[in-house]
C-alpha cells in the first residue's frame, strides 16, 4: 500500500496546483504569472474635468500624454484625433517594462478593485486606471481620495517604467 501513496499524492499535487494556477491567467512573455497587458490608461480629474491623461502602449513600447488646459477653455482629449489625442513623448525600453510587468504581478496591480472611494472629502484627487490585455478584455479602476494598499509600490513602478510621475500622489500625502 505504501507503495502507491506517493505517486497518488504527487498526482493530487500537480492536479491541485494546475488547477489552482491555470484558470484566470498564465504566463506572459516576461515569465510572470498573470494575464498579459497591452495598453493603460491614466487619467486625473478635479472638479468634473480630466486635467491630465497618459497612454502607456506595452505592446508599441511607446509612451503618451494628454494636459488640458485649465480655466475657463477647457477642452478635453479628442478621442477621435490622431494617437487618440495624445502626444507621443518617448518609447518605452523592454528591460523597464519587463521590470514593471514583475512589479504589477508583485504587487496586484491587474487584480485592484473596480472603485475606491473616501466620501469624506469633497473633491480632491480623483482618478481612473483603465487596463486593455491581450485577450481583448479590459478592467477599470476608479477612485476618488482613496487608493489601493500597493498604489505608493505602482506609483514608483509607474515612474521607473516612463521616468514621469504618472500617478500624481502617493496616498495619504493629502489625506491621511
Amino acid at each position: 500500500m505504501k507503495k502507491f501513496t506517493l505517486p497518488i499524492y504527487a498526482i493530487l499535487f500537480v492536479l491541485f496546483f494546475s488547477a489552482c494556477n491555470g484558470s484566470n491567467a498564465s504566463r506572459d512573455k516576461y515569465g510572470t504569472y498573470q494575464k498579459e497587458i497591452d495598453i493603460i490608461y491614466v487619467a486625473h480629474s478635479g472638479f468634473g474635468q480630466t486635467l491630465r491623461e497618459h497612454k502607456i502602449d506595452l505592446q508599441n513600447k511607446q509612451y503618451f500624454e494628454y494636459t488640458a488646459e485649465i480655466g475657463e477653455g477647457y477642452v478635453p482629449r479628442d478621442a477621435s484625433a490622431e494617437n487618440e489625442g495624445f502626444t507621443f513623448l518617448s518609447n518605452l525600453e523592454e528591460d523597464k517594462i519587463a521590470a514593471f510587468i514583475r512589479s504589477s504581478a508583485r504587487y496586484g496591480f491587474t487584480n485592484w478593485k473596480e472603485a475606491y472611494n473616501n466620501y469624506n472629502v469633497d473633491d480632491g484627487d480623483q482618478w481612473e486606471i483603465k487596463i486593455l490585455f491581450a485577450d481583448g478584455t479590459q478592467k477599470t479602476i476608479t477612485g476618488s481620495n482613496a487608493y489601493p494598499k500597493t498604489w505608493n509600490n505602482m506609483y514608483k513602478a509607474f515612474e521607473d517604467l516612463t521616468g514621469e510621475n504618472i500617478l500624481l500622489l502617493k496616498s495619504g500625502w493629502l489625506h491621511n
